[in-house]
């Protein structure tokens, strides 16, 4: 049970990581971010198809990649957009 909390966790904060990296590195450009959202929602969609009860924790590691990057970003004075 552990392990699938954890592995439900991690795929969570890389989501997370990738949807503030997506929106930042492209100058917020919707089509890509929409790609993110996308798949975000199609993981979640999965697990509540085969019935695990995990969503909660992936939605807790995307939440947690998501403060992450942005901390990381900010602590680093990297700009919004890319110039």
């Amino acid at each position: 049970m552990v392990v699938n909390e954890a592995g439900t966790l991690l795929i969570g904060i890389v989501f997370g990581w990738t949807l503030v990296h997506t929106a930042w590195e492209t100058q917020w450009d919707w089509k890509a971010y929409v790609g993110v959202l996308a798949a975000i929602v199609g993981g979640a969609g999965v697990d509540y198809l085969f019935k695990t009860s995990y969503v909660g924790w992936f939605w807790i590691g995307i939440f947690g990649g998501f403060i992450a990057n942005l901390l990381i970003r900010l602590r680093n004075k990297k700009p919004v957009y890319r110039k």
